[in-house]
């Protein structure tokens, strides 16, 4: 099975990459904080009859916060300058002037205005 390009998908996939990327990371760096944030809850010694709890409103601020702030930044990365997928053909031509070989990369214009440069 094959396709011809411009697949628009792929155009799709190349904005995927930074959107998985910074979330996942957001993601497991706000349950690693959440986590560290109740050692001390716990570290206190407590009477059989105390019991301890938290609210997730006490400690959950800190991640909608970070949640958020990435969601307008990568939405707003998405609309001004997102990434497209770019096929290049290298150097090796056939008798008739075709392209031997190619390749494809995902490219974006001024994206390091938007953080660092995550493409594969």
């Amino acid at each position: 099975m094959s396709f011809q390009e411009p697949f628009k998908a792929l155009n799709a996939t190349c904005m995927a990459v930074p959107w998985l990327f910074v979330m996942g990371f957001s993601v497991a760096y706000t349950a690693m904080y959440m986590k560290s944030w109740n050692i001390p809850l716990f570290s206190h010694e407590l009477t059989e009859l105390e019991q301890a709890y938290y609210r997730t409103n006490d400690i959950g601020w800190s991640a909608y916060i970070l949640v958020i702030s990435n969601v307008i930044l990568l939405t707003t990365w998405t609309v001004t300058a997102p990434w497209v997928w770019s096929r290049s053909a290298l150097d090796s031509y056939d008798k008739y002037n075709r392209p031997l070989e190619t390749y494809g990369t995902c490219q974006g214009r001024d994206s390091a205005e938007y953080g660092p440069d995550l493409s594969p």
